[in-house]
C-alpha cells in the first residue's frame, strides 16, 4: 500500500506564519491536492470555532475569528452574527501541507438543512462533530444520514473534551451504539475536563500539546500513566484496519508490530472504504486538537478523484445518460451548489467543478436553462472575502460574480459538450406563514424582496394562494421564517405582517339530493329563460367532479349545456355551509326546458348556479379538512410524549418504525392540517429539539360536530 504522506512529519516544525490572504492570486494545485470537507453536526456543537481555529493553525488568518466578538471568516453576514448561529452554509479554504483544503461550515439548525444538503452534495470528506457530553442528537443522526446518503468518508470530532463531564470513552462508546458503525479511536485526550491538555496520535503514537501563545503544537512522548491506555488503542487500531491487506493480517497474527507508516496507509485505505470512521476528540476553545485534526485530514480523507464519474444526461433527452470524470482533458461541467446575493456586489453563484477546467472569460452553457453566459472574474473564497483566480480545475470550488441567469441547482457546462446533473435534493418545507406588507402599496415590491431572498435559499417556498387570497411563505422552520422576516424589515426597509396561513378546507356532500331552478327574466325586447333539474351525488374522496348529461328529447338545446356546466363549476367555488369550494360530488343535469327566443348559454348558466346550490342543500353538505401524512423522528425515550402529543392533535398512528442501527424511532401518522401549523415550534418545545418531521399533504377527510360548527361560524363572520 502506498502511502502518500508520512505521519512522521514533525508537528512542532510546523511554523505560523500569520497573515490574511491579500494576494490577487494563489497557488494552483492538481486535483489530487484538493480536499472538499463539509463541517456538518448538531447546533452548538462547535463547528464554525473549530474552522476558524483551522484557517488560523495553518496560516490563513492572522488572528483567531471569534463568535462573541463577531470577527469570524465563516460566520459573516449580519443576521448570522446578531443571532450568533450559522444560517448559511460557508466556503472557505486554506493551504496545508502542499494541499488546498476547501472548508464549508454547515449550520446545525434543523431550519437550515437544506444548505447542509447542499455542503455534501459537493464534498467527499466530512468532519462530523460530536459535543463530548452530548454526543450523537437527533440533528447529527439526520445529518449523518445524508452523508450516508452521499457516500461521503468522515472523520468524527469530539469537541470540548474541557467540559465538565465530559468523557471520551464513554462518547465513543455511546456513539458506535447509537450509529452502529465500525467507530475507531484515532487519537486518545491528555485529562478530561479542566485538566483536558493534549491529545495522543495513535498512528504515530506521540503526545501533543498546544503552545501558550496558540502558535503551533509541541511534540513530546506519550505521558507514563498514558502509555497502556494508548498501547491498548494502538494495538485495537492496528488489528482493525489491518484486514485491508492480506500481509499486515499476517504480520498482525505473528504477533508483529506494525509501522506507523502501514497504520497510516491502513487507516486512509479504511476511511475511504467505509470500513471504519476515524474518531479523534480536542476542544476548539483551547485550540486542542486543531493541528492533528488538519493532518488528519489531508492524510485520510479522500481527493476530488476518489468519487469518480459522475452521471449527468443529454438536456434534450434525459434517457441518454453522459459521465464526466474529474479530469482537466474532459469537457467543462461544473454544478452550482449556492447562489449569495450581496446587497452592493450583486449576485455570487458558487459552484463545483466536476470535469474539466474554466477560465476567465470563457463562455459556458447553463444546461438548466439553454442560456449562454461569460464569466469575467473567478475567485476563491475565504468568507465574504474574494481572491482572484485565473482558473478553476476539476475538483475545486470557485464563485463566479454576477451571472445572472444562473441559480442554485444549475448545470453549467461546456457549450460544445452539454450535460445536465441531477437537481439538488430539497427537504419539503414544515413550517409556514402568511406574509403582506402593512403598506398594500408595496405588495410588488414584497413579492420581489421575497423572491430575491429565495433565490438564496431553495427551501424557503414562495406562492401565492389564489383560493385565500394570500402571499405564503414557507421553510424549514420558525427560527428559518423570523430571520427572512427580520431581512425585510431591516435589510430591505419593508414593513410587514405575518400570521398563520388560513387552512383550505373544502366542503361536500354527505347524501343524495335533487333540486330545480328556472331563471326566468323580462326586461324588454329578449328575456332571459332557463330552467334546469338537477341531480347530485357525493363521490369517493379525491375523486373530484363528474358531471353528467342524461338530457333526453330536446328538453334542453346541446348547444346549452356547456352553459349548465359552468353554472355547475361556478357553484362549486363556494359552497353553501362556508364559502369553501366544493369537491367529490357527481352531477346529473336530467331534465329542463327552454324558450326558442329567451334562451342563452347565459340563462341556463344562471340556472344551474341556483339549482346546484339548492341541490347541494339538500344532500346534507358537510365540511372537509385537509389530513397531512406525517413522519416524526425521535428517540426512544420520549417517544410516549409524541405519541400522546400527536394523539391530542387529533393525529392517527399508522405505526411506529424502529431503526436496527440506532435508538430512534419513526412515527407515522395522518393528522389534520390545522393541528400542524405550530407543530415545527411545539416539536422542538416538546422533546428538547430531539425530534423531527417530514410533512405532506395526504387527503381530506369529513368534519362534523362542534368543531366544524366553530370553523362554519368563524368563516361567516369573516
Amino acid at each position: 500500500m502506498k502511502n502518500h504522506l508520512s505521519p512522521l512529519r514533525e508537528y512542532n516544525t510546523f511554523q505560523i506564519n500569520h497573515y490574511f490572504q491579500e494576494v490577487s492570486m494563489i497557488k494552483e494545485y492538481t486535483t489530487d491536492h484538493i480536499r472538499n470537507i463539509a463541517f456538518i453536526g448538531h447546533g452548538g456543537t462547535g463547528k464554525t470555532t473549530i474552522v476558524e481555529n483551522l484557517l488560523y493553525f495553518s496560516g490563513a488568518t492572522k488572528q483567531l475569528g471569534c463568535i462573541e466578538t463577531k470577527n469570524t471568516v465563516s460566520d459573516f453576514e449580519e443576521e448570522e452574527q446578531i443571532h450568533k448561529i450559522s444560517i448559511h452554509n460557508s466556503l472557505t479554504f486554506t493551504e496545508y501541507q502542499n494541499t488546498k483544503l476547501n472548508f464549508i461550515d454547515t449550520p446545525g439548525i434543523p431550519d437550515f438543512v437544506g444548505e447542509v444538503r447542499a455542503s455534501l452534495r459537493v464534498s467527499e470528506g466530512a468532519i462530523v462533530v460530536v459535543d463530548s457530553v452530548d454526543g450523537i442528537q437527533m440533528g447529527t443522526q439526520k445529518i449523518w444520514n445524508y452523508a450516508n446518503e452521499y457516500k461521503i468518508p468522515r472523520i468524527i470530532f469530539v469537541n470540548k473534551m474541557d467540559k465538565d463531564q465530559a468523557n471520551f470513552e464513554n462518547v465513543v462508546g455511546r456513539i458506535q451504539k447509537q450509529l452502529d458503525a465500525p467507530i475507531i479511536p484515532i487519537e486518545i485526550p491528555i485529562g478530561k475536563g479542566e485538566s483536558f491538555k493534549g491529545v495522543i496520535d495513535l498512528v504515530v503514537m506521540k503526545a501533543l500539546y498546544p503552545k501558550a501563545d496558540k502558535s503551533g503544537v509541541e511534540t513530546k512522548p506519550i505521558p507514563k500513566e498514558y502509555q497502556k491506555e494508548a498501547e491498548k488503542y494502538r494495538q485495537a487500531l492496528a488489528e482493525t484496519v489491518a484486514d485491508v491487506d492480506e500481509k499486515l493480517v499476517d504480520k498482525v497474527l505473528e504477533g508483529h508490530s506494525l509501522t506507523d507508516d502501514e497504520i497510516a496507509s491502513a487507516v486512509m485505505e479504511c476511511t475511504q472504504q467505509f470500513k471504519i470512521i476515524p474518531i479523534v476528540c480536542g476542544s476548539s476553545s483551547k485550540g486542542i486538537g486543531i493541528v492533528t485534526l488538519l493532518k488528519m485530514m489531508v492524510q485520510f480523507l479522500p481527493s476530488p478523484l476518489f468519487a469518480g464519474e459522475t452521471i449527468g444526461y443529454d438536456p434534450n433527452n434525459e434517457d441518454e445518460l453522459i459521465a464526466r470524470h474529474p479530469a482537466v482533458d474532459e469537457p467543462f461541467t461544473a454544478f452550482v451548489y449556492k447562489t449569495r446575493v450581496d446587497q452592493y456586489a450583486g449576485k455570487f453563484s458558487y459552484f463545483r467543478v466536476r470535469s474539466g477546467r474554466i477560465h476567465q472569460d470563457m463562455e459556458v452553457l447553463n444546461a438548466s436553462n439553454s442560456k449562454k453566459e461569460r464569466l469575467s472574474h473567478l475567485y476563491s473564497v475565504m468568507g465574504r472575502k474574494q481572491v482572484e483566480v485565473s482558473q478553476i480545475i476539476a475538483g475545486d470550488i470557485g464563485v463566479a460574480a454576477k451571472l445572472d441567469g444562473v441559480s442554485t441547482g444549475n448545470t453549467l457546462c461546456d457549450p460544445k459538450s452539454p450535460v445536465k446533473l441531477p437537481p439538488l435534493k430539497i427537504p419539503k418545507p414544515i413550517f409556514s406563514l402568511s406574509v403582506r406588507p402593512k403598506n398594500k402599496e408595496e405588495e410588488e415590491k414584497l413579492v420581489l424582496v421575497l423572491n430575491k431572498i429565495a433565490s438564496e435559499d431553495p427551501t424557503l417556498i414562495v406562492e401565492y394562494n389564489k383560493e385565500t387570497k394570500e402571499t405564503i411563505m414557507s421553510g424549514m422552520g420558525e427560527t428559518q421564517l423570523s430571520i427572512v422576516t427580520e431581512q425585510i424589515q431591516n435589510k430591505y426597509n419593508l414593513e410587514i405582517e405575518t400570521a398563520l396561513p388560513i387552512v383550505a378546507y373544502r366542503e361536500t356532500i354527505s347524501k343524495s339530493g335533487k333540486a330545480s331552478h328556472k331563471h326566468k327574466k323580462q326586461s324588454g325586447g329578449h328575456g332571459q329563460f332557463g330552467e334546469v333539474y338537477l341531480d347530485v351525488e357525493s363521490l369517493d374522496h379525491g375523486e373530484g367532479f363528474q358531471f353528467v348529461d342524461k338530457i333526453v328529447g330536446g328538453a334542453i338545446p346541446k348547444n346549452f349545456i356547456p352553459g349548465v356546466k359552468k353554472g355547475v363549476l361556478e357553484a362549486m367555488e363556494e359552497g353553501v355551509l362556508a364559502r369553501y369550494p366544493m369537491t367529490d360530488i357527481k352531477v346529473t343535469l336530467y331534465d329542463g326546458s327552454f324558450h326558442p327566443v329567451d334562451s342563452s348559454e347565459l340563462s341556463f348558466k344562471l340556472a344551474a348556479l341556483h339549482a346546484m346550490k339548492k341541490a347541494v342543500s339538500n344532500a346534507s353538505p358537510m365540511l372537509l379538512e385537509p389530513i397531512m401524512s406525517v413522519k416524526v423522528h425521535t428517540d426512544k425515550d420520549i417517544l410516549g410524549d409524541v405519541l400522546g402529543d400527536l394523539q391530542s392533535r387529533r393525529g392517527k398512528i399508522l405505526g411506529v418504525e424502529a431503526d436496527s442501527q440506532t435508538t430512534h424511532q419513526t412515527v407515522n401518522a395522518h393528522t389534520p392540517l390545522s393541528e400542524m401549523l405550530e407543530y415545527a415550534r411545539d416539536i422542538r418545545s416538546l422533546t428538547g429539539d430531539r425530534a423531527n418531521f417530514e410533512m405532506d399533504f395526504s387527503h381530506y377527510e369529513s368534519l362534523q360536530g362542534k368543531l366544524a360548527d366553530k370553523i362554519i361560524e368563524k368563516r361567516k363572520e369573516t
